[in-house]
């Protein structure tokens, strides 16, 4: 039995390693992962960026988890999620905080954009272009908030 399930999962790894590399690609730069979106996710990417680097001067960006992600005063902060009909924003504390997912939010979200998965880490969704456009300046609100916690 031992031998079968072995050359069963050397069996499916052989299968999945070429789609794992197509779908998984390792980006080393912001630049390398926008040049792999379509032109529609592009400009979603670009302008939510440009929010974003317009949150604070002090903002640096750069690529983690795979995807383009942000600093504030060396904390990661801000990461992008790009899903097939959507683009995620989430914002947390990387780990200079511990994550408590039954405590209260670290603050109150009068724009109504937050989606709290725990108490410091929140999601930000938005479907398309023009949902970003119409959001810009609650979006900056809640950067600008979020960035006075780290």
């Amino acid at each position: 039995l031992h031998e079968i399930v072995r050359c069963c999962l050397e069996y499916v790894s052989f299968i999945l390693q070429p789609l794992y590399a197509v779908y998984m690609k390792k980006y080393t730069s912001v630049a390398d992962y926008l040049n792999d979106l379509d032109p529609r996710q592009r400009a979603q990417v670009e302008a939510l960026r440009a929010i974003v680097m317009s949150a604070d001067t002090q903002i640096k960006e750069i690529i983690k988890w795979n995807s383009p992600s942000y600093r504030y005063n060396e904390t990661d902060c801000i990461t992008f999620s790009l899903r097939k009909d959507k683009l995620n924003l989430l914002v947390h504390m990387g780990a200079i905080k511990k994550e408590d997912k039954s405590a209260e939010p670290i603050f109150m979200d009068s724009t109504g954009l937050l989606d709290w998965n725990s108490n410091i880490r929140a999601t930000m969704t938005f479907e398309d272009l023009a949902d970003i456009s119409s959001k810009k300046k609650d979006i900056t609100t809640v950067l600008k908030k979020w960035l006075t916690f780290l």
